[in-house]
């Protein structure tokens, strides 16, 4: 049929266009006559044919704007000259005239005539009215790929789909919708003010997922990740996914989910989560269903369910993603076309995605017409070819047979695709609303109508499947399960066990104050020297870049031999390797680092003859691998999909590197609401790492800084805490480490832990190759662990009698130790704190003591004093100082006044400023 339609497509001329050469030889009159005859019976054929093909083509193209999809029927679309293009005898056919639809449209098999040949134009013209301008339409014109758009097209052309759903189908999908108007009619009685965010108005989404689950489970699908906001979310937790009601009511009545004894400051109720073993099809398959916890912010959870899945694809698991969004979001939020950007790459793509636009018409009080700029909120996926399902939600069959498509298209060709369901929200944004105020003709035409079940009850009703006892029967079957649970919960108390459970059942939260443990971390040195080796090993035959050979190949080679001038790059490679070895996965993750940002890591390498890349570490031949992923240019989607993987399995080490940090504030949804938060909220934990290269150097407001101050702030810590014993938890890491050393033991702590917790670590720029910054492999070695404060590196050469105690975090340490060797000002003695947050007091009090009483104390920084750790540290430092008797405890400050800007972007200005926060720095004596 495909090569048919693209020879139909190909005809432009007349009746002799097709023949053989061959007929001019022809010398006999009567024979020219006779084959002039078949010829132009020939070409009559072709063109009628060619003709029904620019019909059909049209009725593809634009039978969606003659389509009936707004259940409400007060929303039209501009049909124009789609009118016309639709009729056909705009192409030259009559009503009455017969043409051949042989392998240009595929009718229904149950209208299929005996001879295909001979078919009425009328006949075709009701058939393309039936499959594209009924309760559904279909936008797939815009799929390139030529093989899938001819199966979606045989598909819905193909199929008398109403036929094939079974009165037992009937009377489930009336029985899941009716269960969840009889919960929203519950909770409405209930709580009468409480903001549920139901699912009146677009029932059929449960029928939806009911068949999708289904369907999915028969074609062998394990694993179903639902990411989706707030609408019809408790509706889909209590009716499909079997959470527990009785909870649900607890927690609406105010109270927490948070099992007693565990830390957490809980969430809203529409944020909830869960996930089930249960069996959809009545075969006894059970598919493994999670439903992700959301913020608020509509979408944001997309690519974190994105990466959930894909670590499960991951290690074999057959697992889909399904994504529930609202129309406005949908078309509004940035985060979506970045995530659909991610849908075909190499290391993110998840075998397709099930789209489910839960279409209310309106976004809040904003309808589509001045809230997106396209016809349809659907359409901002047309960029990466995905086809798009259109259906009333008023249709629960035509609803489920888009459900049908959408998992046979994703089955067949491990793509994404949209099923948009057009319905409406019976009371406005939430069920406290007065949608009247602003849409006053919607919700006068909403609340005169019957609900979407009613209307399906009338309909099985008239076909004998549903009568009154039924209808009575299952009505008072839900009330009383829900009525026993709104019992139940009087009692229902959160427990233990339902948190940390299969992957992370070895896992806990942290003791009190135990975040200040460090875990010996240390390597033996001849495993540390076996895989500097093969970090830099490549197979015979393969051809380094020259300069690659010279100074990262044979330096490497070099420095594993003497266990001396181990830089950044060989620390990072070192510890990857033994985080393989102890059986974590790596996945390290972010824009070019593959080679790193300052060509630095070569964690693959690229072949210079045939451009085959390499990554040597996994040579050591270990069961989970590391994988270094180059991604787009975006941070939120990227950084949310990372996120995503980081909370399937605590065994692996996942790590998003920024191109620089600066750049992290492109993914400020995602760390504010998932990444230092979600143990807070919801008792979900996570040990991303998020690499941020930080460092004052001359390069500008946007290469300088990771803007630390801003985490420091969204930390759990308070400068109230006793500083005998610390922070009792915190919700992640901040540290801005000086060595290579400390950089590998901070990374392995990450795995060593009985926990996990997000690391933000201000990652290295200059300090990748200045020489001061380097370290050895006994650094690295058994007995050795994370330094979260590192004292004075050469006490042997200060004065007796030290006149100022220096304390600073990263870089500028080593502007620090060059200045004072230039000053030759060893009455100074500098501290390093490399672990910010928790804020490591012992530690800092143990160096301050080891300093004479009057000495001064000074914090100093590269960043602006109202940004970097100045505000964080400073009254912290103070707590110390009080705490040790001191009859001062006044900490000054050293560093760059404060800018409206993270930093300046002319060299002579950077120069002048470092030099004035040095001799700052060095002004007590």
């Amino acid at each position: 049929m495909l090569a048919l339609r693209q020879q139909l497509t190909k005809l432009t001329s007349g009746p002799w266009s097709s023949l053989s050469p061959s007929l001019s030889l022809i010398a006999s009159s009567g024979v020219r006559r006779a084959a002039w005859r078949a010829a132009s019976s020939q070409s009559a054929a072709r063109s009628t044919a060619h003709a029904v093909h620019r019909l059909a083509t049209a009725y593809r193209r634009h039978g969606h704007l003659k389509a009936q999809l707004d259940p409400l029927g007060i929303h039209s679309h501009p049909s124009g000259h789609c009118e016309v293009l639709l009729e056909p005898s705009t192409y030259g056919l009559g009503d009455g005239e017969v043409c051949d639809v042989r392998g240009v449209v595929t009718l229904s098999r149950g209208s299929q005539p005996a001879d295909s040949s001979a078919v009425g134009v009328s006949d075709v013209v009701s058939h393309l009215r039936s499959v594209y301008c009924g309760s559904l339409a279909y936008e797939f014109e815009h799929v390139s790929n030529d093989a899938e758009r001819e199966w979606l097209y045989e598909y819905v052309e193909g199929r008398d789909w109403r036929s094939e759903i079974t009165p037992s189908q009937k009377r489930n999908m009336h029985s899941v919708m009716l269960q969840s108007e009889v919960f929203d009619h519950f909770m409405g009685a209930k709580f009468a003010t409480f903001k549920r965010y139901g699912l009146e108005g677009a029932e059929s989404v449960m029928a939806a997922l009911q068949r999708l689950f289904e369907r999915v489970t028969s074609q062998g699908v394990e694993d179903v990740v639902i990411g989706m906001p707030h609408r019809g979310r408790l509706n889909i937790l209590v009716g499909l996914l079997d959470y527990p009601a009785r909870a649900l009511f607890h927690k609406v009545m105010g109270q927490s989910d948070i099992p007693e004894g565990m830390r957490a400051e809980d969430d809203v109720v529409s944020h909830i989560a869960t996930s089930v073993d249960k069996s959809f099809d009545g075969s006894g398959n059970k598919l493994h269903v999670t439903m992700l916890h959301n913020p608020s912010h509509l979408e944001a959870v997309n690519p974190v369910s994105q990466g959930k899945t894909r670590a499960k694809r991951d290690v074999g698991r057959k697992s889909l993603n399904v994504q529930l969004h609202g129309d406005a979001a949908f078309a509004g939020q940035g985060i979506v076309p970045e995530s659909f950007g991610l849908m075909n790459l190499k290391f993110f793509s998840i075998g397709g995605t099930i789209h489910i636009i839960c279409n209310n018409q309106i976004g809040f009080t904003t309808q589509g017409h001045v809230g997106r700029s396209t016809l349809y909120s659907s359409d901002i996926a047309r960029f990466v070819d995905v086809p798009v399902v259109h259906v009333n939600g008023e249709d629960p069959e035509a609803v489920v047979h888009a459900m049908d498509l959408a998992a046979e298209y994703r089955h067949k060709f491990g793509k994404d695709i949209i099923v948009d369901i057009v319905g409406y929200r019976r009371h406005g944004h939430n069920e406290v609303d007065e949608p009247m105020f602003t849409q006053p003709r919607m919700y006068t035409n909403i609340r005169a109508r019957p609900s979407i079940v009613s209307t399906y009850t009338q309909q099985l009703s008239a076909l004998g499947l549903v009568n009154d006892k039924r209808l009575a029967t299952l009505k008072e079957r839900f009330n009383g399960h829900l009525e026993a649970e709104w019992q139940a919960s009087k009692e229902w108390k959160p427990q233990r066990s339902q948190h940390f459970q299969g992957k992370w059942s070895d896992m806990r939260q942290a003791e009190p104050h135990e975040i200040y443990e460090q875990p010996d971390t240390g390597v033996a040195v001849d495993e540390l020297r076996r895989i500097g080796v093969a970090s830099v090993t490549v197979p015979d035959g393969f051809k380094l870049h020259s300069r690659l050979e010279r100074m990262h190949q044979r330096m490497r080679l070099k420095n594993m031999e003497s266990g001396k001038q181990i830089d950044w790059a060989t620390a990072e490679a070192l510890m990857f390797g033994s985080l393989l070895l102890d059986g974590n996965g790596v996945r390290v993750c972010g824009q070019d680092v593959e080679r790193g940002t300052f060509s630095h890591r070569h964690g693959v390498v690229v072949d210079q003859d045939t451009e085959d890349k390499y990554c040597p570490l996994n040579r050591l031949g270990t069961e989970r691998k590391i994988h270094f992923v180059s991604s787009p240019l975006t941070e939120l989607a990227v950084l949310g999909f990372e996120y995503g993987y980081s909370i399937e399995d605590p065994r692996n080490l996942i790590i998003w590197e920024a191109q620089f940090g600066d750049f992290n504030n492109c993914a400020q949804t995602v760390i504010d609401t998932f990444v230092t938060s979600c143990e807070s909220k919801w008792l979900r934990q996570s040990g991303i790492v998020m690499l941020l290269p930080h460092g004052f150097d001359g390069a500008g407001p946007e290469h300088s800084s990771c803007r630390i101050e801003r985490f420091l702030q969204m930390a759990w810590a308070s400068e109230f805490d006793d500083p005998e014993r610390g922070a009792v938890d915190t919700n992640f890491i901040v540290a801005n480490v000086t060595t290579p050393a400390n950089y590998f033991h901070l990374l392995r702590r990450q795995q060593a832990r009985q926990y996990r917790k997000p690391l933000v670590l201000a990652a290295a720029k200059t300090m990748l190759r200045d020489p001061l910054a380097q370290s050895t492999l006994d650094d690295m070695a058994p007995g050795t662990r994370f330094q979260p404060v590192i004292g004075e590196a050469t006490p042997e050469k200060l004065k007796k009698k030290v006149s100022t105690v220096i304390l600073c975090s990263g870089k500028v340490y080593y502007e620090l130790v060059r200045e004072r060797e230039a000053r030759d000002r060893f009455d100074v003695a500098i501290v390093r704190v490399e672990e910010l947050n928790p804020f490591p007091y012992h530690l800092v009090r143990e160096e301050l003591q080891k300093c004479p009483a009057r000495a001064n104390i000074v914090w100093c920084q590269e960043e602006p004093d109202n940004a970097g750790a100045w505000s964080f540290v400073g009254p912290r430092i103070q707590r110390v100082l009080k705490h040790m008797g001191r009859k001062s405890a006044h900490v000054e400050y050293a560093g760059r006044a404060a800018l409206p800007v993270p930093a300046t972007g002319n060299g002579v200005e950077h120069k002048r400023t470092r030099d004035l926060l040095l001799d700052d720095a060095f002004r007590f004596k």
